[in-house]
């Protein structure tokens, strides 16, 4: 919290940049300020009309990782609440490696535009963890490290995924 002051309390905080309403969410806490996260999270995504709406919290709700993998609890909280208010790209962390989703509402894979797709983009040095491709929620994985750059163009949004050489590991569209 020392290197960038962040909006409210710092830990569960939306902005709206452009056309982009993001809004962050604190995992680490109880089980009982989750929930209350969530509460939030729906009156504030129903209050925003922004035409993008991207989550962005440190851990996956759908992860295909072998150390760590999914986190139900916030699959129930958070992620029917972001699918109902139409979130596009939920942004997430904790695994090291590279995860995307196929596009799910409800837990199920829908076309694109017609639900959230997950993302876990968390190979920044640390020890790297395997993935398990069995899994059907899982478009594409990679163990390598990484980074990620979405870029908003109208009615699109694009991501990509690069390795450390530039390598492209994922390229994917979000149609609005």
């Amino acid at each position: 919290f020392g290197l960038v002051a962040q909006p409210g309390d710092e830990r569960t905080f939306s902005l709206d940049y452009g056309p982009l309403h993001l809004a962050v969410l604190d995992d680490s806490a109880s089980a009982d300020d989750r929930a209350a996260q969530g509460q939030w999270l729906d009156a504030d995504l129903g209050a925003t009309a922004q035409p993008w709406k991207v989550l962005g919290h440190h851990m996956p709700a759908y992860s295909s990782c072998t150390t760590h993998g999914s986190d139900e609890d916030l699959r129930e909280l958070w992620s029917t609440v972001a699918e109902r208010h139409g979130v596009q790209v939920d942004f997430t962390g904790h695994n090291h490696n590279y995860e995307r989703s196929v596009p799910l509402n409800g837990g199920l894979e829908v076309l694109p535009g017609e639900g959230t797709v997950y993302v876990v983009s968390a190979g920044a040095g640390a020890d790297l963890y395997g993935n398990d491709m069995g899994q059907p929620f899982t478009e594409v994985a990679a163990v390598t490290e990484h980074y990620v750059i979405a870029t908003i163009d109208g009615d699109t949004m694009e991501v990509v995924a690069r390795d450390l050489a530039g390598n492209e590991i994922d390229r994917f569209t979000v149609p609005r």
